[in-house]
């Protein structure tokens, strides 16, 4: 019999919490999604499942449709249409770990992260930093980031900043607000949603800023801890002359 592993961790309380058909669709790709070698699914690879049948989990089509973008937003999966449904591929294990079956074994031991690097779908969130900011880790060495004042983002800190980054939007002063991010204590995984979304909601309302106003930088944004900003009622800049 096989099984998953769901993962007791603030990730999965506040998906749970917050965004139950999220989290209930994660449920049905982790369930789907395959597992070993051996198990021939419609040409599906390793940790990648195939849905779209959203009314069997209870889903309407905007519902399934908002749950695909908040589990895209948040790092957990991928999604490819394709003419026989849509592919979705776990691409953490924060929340659900799919317990990829080792080739060499026939047992149910659960994989882990080390053991199946070659088989897991690639994550956006390991990848190096692009060489045009010369900040690039020695061979061999693990991916960082260098800040403003040379100190090395690595592990999740630096995935979780990579995550922010790509949320805000506003891509100038990267070092800067590395170095930012680097200085936020206790940063759990709780804390990088709640910044996550508040960053989005900066870059919607950036959108709107009058071209005679300067877009605040990530660096500022984050030292002056804007995330803890009560969402506004209306448009921040309607008001704006």
């Amino acid at each position: 019999m096989s099984f998953v592993k769901l993962i007791r961790s603030e990730a999965t309380f506040l998906l749970m919490e917050h965004y139950p058909n999220a989290f209930l669709l994660l449920t049905q790709i982790a369930i789907r999604a395959k597992r070993s070698e051996n198990n021939i699914q419609n040409g599906l690879k390793l940790g990648q499942a195939l849905i779209g049948d959203y009314k069997r989990i209870g889903l309407s089509k905007q519902q399934y449709r908002s749950a695909k973008t908040h589990l895209k937003s948040i790092q957990q999966a991928t999604f490819q249409p394709t003419n026989k449904g849509t592919i979705a591929t776990i691409i953490s294990t924060d929340i659900y770990n799919i317990n990829i079956e080792d080739d060499n074994t026939q047992n149910n031991t659960p994989a882990t992260h080390q053991q199946h690097t070659s088989n897991t779908p690639a994550t956006p969130n390991k990848k190096l930093i692009s060489k045009e900011d010369k900040k690039l880790p020695l061979k061999n060495e693990e991916p960082f980031f260098l800040t403003s004042k040379k100190h090395k983002l690595k592990d999740k800190r630096l995935e979780s900043f990579n995550r922010f980054w790509e949320a805000f939007g506003y891509k100038k002063g990267k070092a800067d607000a590395a170095e930012s991010w680097y200085q936020i204590p206790s940063l759990t995984e709780l804390l990088v949603l709640k910044i996550i979304e508040a960053a989005k909601r900066e870059a919607v309302a950036r959108k709107k800023l009058p071209p005679d106003r300067t877009p605040k930088m990530a660096q500022g944004w984050l030292t002056s801890r804007r995330w803890e900003d009560e969402p506004p009622q209306k448009d921040k800049y309607d008001n704006i002359a």
